[in-house]
């Protein structure tokens, strides 16, 4: 009876560790053109990012396949609604078409932090397998649906993409501070609400972000916070976060302030020339900010300087003589 035991447990465990071999990430992605539709919900506390799909104007996805790729919608119930059915479409390349309904209830665990009234539906979700090679998706709801419905996309990676960031310094900032996490330090810019840090930036290209909340001697226990992402007085996401004091950040120069434990976020920036401004619409508060550029974009800020310099070459050119 001992062997056969033993034997069972040795089996369960060798399964479990295939399966666990076996397990497939999820990693999330972002549209082409999505930006300025990118809706941050809550789930379970947690801030995810959306993207509200259009009727007119298709949420295009870019993918190198072969893998996987998943789409997950919330619906927005309407009032004294809890349960709705809507519809999504998607085209793949422009030809291949699907119509999709889900039936969906409404959760209090997603909220809508920058609508509040909003009664998000349970999220659901489809499988999509990807043919080798680059494929363009274009999602959108069909011009009779009723619903507003957020999207979010996830590609299926055997890891998850390592990405080399870079420092990518703000062109105007309240001023800058030193702090210390764990004997390391890092240089941070603090942004208060009406006086933001500003980035200029060319896309396309994700912007990683790290927030920490200064606290002072009023504040008491977890503090919520948000911070807002603004382009041409447009608000481009607003993310909240519950501020936690920090035990391994310490301020280099000596204050009678704490910092909270430090939050990512990102930036989402679509082809072109931005600028965005980025603070905290919470009046008394400030909050500290740092940045990071992928490796792979820095072609981009190369280019920029490039196009600089032979433009004022053009322009002295022809002021001379």
């Amino acid at each position: 009876m001992k062997i056969k035991t033993c034997i069972i447990i040795t089996l369960t465990i060798s399964l479990l560790f295939f399966n666990i071999l076996q397990a497939k990430t999820w990693t999330s992605i972002s549209p082409q053109n999505g930006s300025k539709l990118i809706t941050t919900l809550k789930v379970k506390d947690k801030p995810l990012s959306y993207w509200r799909l259009d009727k007119s104007t298709p949420t295009l996805v870019k993918i190198t396949g072969p893998t996987k790729l998943k789409i997950v919608t919330r619906a927005v119930l309407p009032e004294k609604k809890n349960s709705v059915t809507y519809s999504i479409l998607v085209e793949r390349d422009g030809n291949k078409k699907y119509k999709l309904s889900r039936s969906t209830k409404l959760t209090k665990s997603t909220t809508n932090p920058q609508k509040t009234s909003e009664r998000i539906g349970e999220s659901r979700s489809i499988e999509f397998k990807v043919p080798s090679g680059e494929h363009t998706y274009a999602i959108f709801i069909p011009k009779s649906e009723k619903n507003i419905v957020y999207g979010r996309f996830l590609v299926q990676n055997g890891k998850k993409e390592e990405v080399n960031y870079i420092d990518f310094k703000p062109v105007g900032a309240l001023d800058k501070v030193s702090i210390v996490v764990k004997e390391q330090e890092y240089l941070y810019h603090r942004a208060q609400s009406g006086r933001p840090v500003e980035l200029e930036v060319i896309g396309p290209t994700r912007i990683k972000s790290i927030v920490r909340l200064e606290f002072d001697h009023t504040m008491r226990g977890d503090k919520t916070f948000r911070i807002q992402v603004k382009e041409n007085d447009n608000i481009i996401q607003t993310i909240p976060f519950t501020g936690k004091i920090s035990a391994t950040a310490t301020y280099k120069e000596k204050t009678d302030k704490l910092l909270s434990r430090g939050y990512t976020f990102y930036i989402d920036v679509p082809a072109g020339k931005h600028r965005y401004k980025i603070d905290t619409p919470d009046p008394g508060i400030s909050v500290l900010l740092r940045f990071y550029l992928p490796h792979k974009s820095l072609g981009n800020e190369l280019e920029k300087e490039k196009t600089g310099r032979a433009n004022l070459l053009i322009k002295k050119a022809f002021t001379s003589g």
